[in-house]
């Protein structure tokens, strides 16, 4: 005797397979805004960019910023290996911030933001 087959459902798409609707992305953009109140970061790389951190403490962090579009409020940064990362608009910055300090303390505090500076002294940053 043959048995009907039962059609099996598909299986459900996972979330990275599946094209989230407009109001979900706004849904996530809104949470990516979000205040961060009171958290520990330790070892974790952070682009900056967008975010706002309030009582916050982080150790050991990669810090990214391309635009200093970010806030920190009474924020605690420690550790040896806590790294500054600057790029696009905010590493003109840094290099002019490095320019100007150098030239008023004497002495380059990072070289690997200094900025280009030919045999003429002309700069290009």
């Amino acid at each position: 005797m043959n048995l009907p087959v039962v059609p099996q459902p598909e299986p459900p798409k996972s979330l990275t397979e599946a094209a989230p609707s407009p109001v979900f992305k706004s849904l996530l953009a809104s949470i990516e805004r979000l205040t961060r109140r009171g958290l520990y970061y330790h070892r974790k790389t952070i682009d900056l960019d967008g975010l706002t951190f309030v009582d916050c403490s982080f150790q050991n962090c990669h810090f990214i910023t391309s635009n200093g579009t970010f806030m920190m409020q009474n924020c605690l940064i420690q550790g040896p290996d806590t790294i500054f990362e600057y790029r696009g608009s905010a590493l003109k910055v840094a290099r002019l911030y490095e320019l100007m300090n150098s030239s008023v303390q004497g002495r380059i505090v990072w070289p690997g933001i200094f900025p280009a500076v030919d045999q003429d002294a002309r700069v290009s940053i």
